[in-house]
């Protein structure tokens, strides 16, 4: 258990992060082996973080990825889904 709360702890700073490619390794992320949308915690520790990266979240491109995961994650988990739009 303590594993996963470290995990979820580091997707969280890399979704944060001020680097300019933050968005494609956000991205790369999502294919990581330890991510998954079916926990819901790790969602949030990688979805839920990138939205609140004001500089990375609020572009077209942000916008875009956003909403094609969490179209993916609404069948899996609606209550997640909604959660994260705000």
């Amino acid at each position: 258990n303590g594993d996963a709360l470290l995990l979820n702890k580091w997707f969280s700073v890399q979704a944060l992060s001020h680097l300019d490619d933050v968005l494609e390794r956000v991205k790369k992320l999502t294919q990581h082996p330890d991510f998954t949308l079916s926990n819901p915690n790790r969602c949030r520790s990688l979805l839920g973080a990138f939205a609140m990266n004001l500089a990375a979240y609020h572009t077209p491109e942000g916008y875009k990825f956003l909403a094609d995961q969490l179209e993916k994650l609404d069948p899996i988990n609606p209550q997640i889904s909604s959660l994260l739009t705000g």
